[in-house]
């Protein structure tokens, strides 16, 4: 963490490296994880930012998955679509299991429930581990509650602590 800290004090000084730009994804992960929400998108945005004044594709797909993610958690679910469906159009990205799942939660905010439907099957058939697994589960439990899809939410939520007590944790 010391180490994301003295790059991004080397980015806010005007250290504009590339080492420096992408070591704000690591900044914007380190405030997901701690569960600050706005401080983990402004520095997406800022990731952002800096991947379009240098034209760096690669730096603004890796910022925009996460920042579309957080766009979900604060249930700011217009731009989170709007941001997927960007990722899903772009020629260089195509979206893991995870992100999938995330995109059908925030279908399923939004009440589209076809949608929803459709991209969390994607997400479960995208699934490559046991992790991925759950993390799709955790968000088709979130996502069918919110739709009250209670069938749904009770199987997710089954598969998701089977992963918990099982062997693959």
């Amino acid at each position: 963490m010391n180490y994301i800290i003295a790059a991004y004090n080397h980015f806010i000084k005007g250290d504009y490296g590339k080492h420096a730009r992408y070591a704000l994804l690591l900044i914007g992960d380190a405030y997901a994880r701690k569960g600050d929400v706005s401080k983990a998108i402004e520095v997406y945005l800022q990731a952002q930012d800096e991947a379009r004044l240098y034209r760096d594709s690669v730096l603004m797909i890796q910022a925009t998955w996460p920042l579309a993610m957080q766009y979900v958690d604060e249930g700011n679910t217009e731009e989170a679509i709007r941001l997927f469906d960007y990722l899903t159009d772009s020629i260089k990205y195509s979206l893991s299991a995870p992100s999938v799942a995330y995109q059908a939660r925030a279908y399923a905010l939004v009440g589209n429930r076809k949608a929803y439907k459709t991209a969390m099957e994607k997400a479960l058939s995208l699934a490559d581990s046991p992790y991925e697994r759950y993390i799709v589960n955790l968000q088709n439990y979130k996502a069918a509650m919110s739709v009250n899809d209670h069938t749904s939410a009770l199987s997710a939520a089954g598969e998701a602590i089977s992963y918990l007590t099982g062997n693959d944790y």
